[in-house]
């Protein structure tokens, strides 16, 4: 279907609407979403790139938006695309562009930005067009026996923005290596407040142990005992220690406040020792009780 300003004309191909102008844009109808490919070079263009597919694929949200030419020029039309609030896939050369998107009129954009090389360079988090924090090429994979479905899920149910993006089942073929039926489950793609992790059911050569840990960062006294609540039940309650814990699926986590870690890289080495000391005495970890141990009260 060719889309512009006149009447839609025939599909490019089943799913894929071409849209119209002199600038050549395609609309893939993903199943539950819309992916567009080249936003166009100019703001106008972009508008009309982003309204097009509605018409064509109507009541799915249009959620990425991928422009594959290297040149600058090719992500001015970002604009739209922005206000949609679809995830950006551009050419790497292209960052310092991105990072121009204008804001819009109306609420703040919250739009996730993405460089591309063979596969996603760095992501940029943004709020009102400002970079909040990046996500580097380098994610998690985590090997389960059995369960990496049912701890993905715990995990999400944890963590704020968080979400399970994708599950892969074992084929029909090459049970003689994995051992696993076919169609269960083999891999979970999932995010923790936006952090991509893969998670595997690889079988029970392979254990976690407390060599590797992910650290949780918290800025209050609530957010320490809201994830050590949840991170420790199940788990071995032997495995805590110092904010680290052992979780009910084996995982090791290091539930953190801010707060003890500023004190504990304070210029001054005495309030910093006593405040040390404090955290060793400590499983969770508490920043009121640390806070008068730096202070020596």
């Amino acid at each position: 279907m060719r889309l512009g300003s006149s009447a839609p004309g025939r599909a490019a191909s089943d799913g894929v609407f071409k849209i119209g102008g002199n600038y050549v844009s395609l609309a893939v109808d993903m199943g539950d979403h819309v992916l567009v490919v080249e936003s166009g070079q100019s703001d106008t263009r972009g508008t009309a790139v982003m309204t097009a597919p509605k018409q064509a694929i109507p009541n799915k949200p249009i959620r990425f938006v991928v422009n594959s030419h290297p040149h600058f020029d090719h992500a001015s039309g970002l604009s739209a695309a922005a206000a949609e609030g679809a995830t950006i896939l551009n050419h790497r050369n292209n960052v310092a562009a991105l990072l121009r998107v204008p804001n819009q009129p109306g609420p703040p954009l919250s739009i996730s930005l993405a460089a591309v090389r063979l596969g996603i360079e760095e992501s940029v988090t943004m709020t009102d067009s400002k970079p909040a924090s990046r996500v580097h090429r380098i994610s998690p994979f985590l090997w389960f026996d059995t369960q990496a479905e049912e701890a993905a899920n715990h995990y999400v149910s944890i963590f704020p923005n968080s979400r399970i993006t994708s599950v892969v089942r074992y084929p029909p073929v090459g049970q003689e290596v994995h051992g696993k039926a076919a169609g269960s489950v083999m891999t979970v793609a999932f995010e923790l407040d936006g952090l991509p992790f893969t998670a595997i059911n690889g079988g029970p050569q392979f254990t976690f142990n407390q060599a590797v840990s992910f650290v949780v960062t918290c800025d209050t006294q609530q957010e320490v005992d809201y994830f050590w609540h949840a991170l420790t039940a199940g788990g071995d309650p032997r495995h805590q220690q110092c904010g680290w814990l052992t979780d009910t699926f084996g995982m090791v986590w290091q539930v953190v406040p801010q707060p003890l870690v500023d004190m504990l890289t304070h210029r001054d080495a005495t309030k910093s020792q006593r405040a040390f000391q404090a955290m060793l005495t400590m499983k969770k970890l508490d920043i009121a009780a640390a806070q008068r141990a730096f202070e020596g009260v």
